[in-house]
């Protein structure tokens, strides 16, 4: 005979904690194009469009011979395109000085 003791006992759906994905190859901290598209609130598509022009640096894990690439991109690249499009203080505009020689009848 066996009680309910010896059997184990399974553990609550929430005591698990939820595991993420581990993508091969990739880097503990290097990110997706979801993962990043989430921090800065835009699209993963627009991601992806900014790392095949060349503007994102990322690189592709997908298996060789595969249609669909998986990207990743390191936070070195994040920083590198974070920088390149910062945005400074407007530069002033100079004004160009009247020419006195000149009269003007309409304004």
């Amino acid at each position: 005979m066996s009680t309910t003791s010896d059997k184990k006992q399974k553990t609550p759906p929430e005591d698990k904690v939820p595991r993420k994905k581990k993508v091969r190859g990739a880097g503990a901290r290097d990110k997706t194009p979801p993962q990043v598209a989430r921090e800065w609130g835009c699209k993963p598509a627009k991601i992806i469009a900014f790392i095949k022009a060349g503007l994102l640096p990322g690189y592709d894990v997908s298996s060789p011979g595969s249609k669909s690439p998986r990207f990743l991109i390191e936070p070195e690249g994040i920083t590198i395109f974070k920088n390149r499009r910062a945005v400074g203080p407007a530069p002033k505009v100079r004004r160009r000085r009247k020419d006195e020689r000149i009269t003007e009848y309409f304004k």
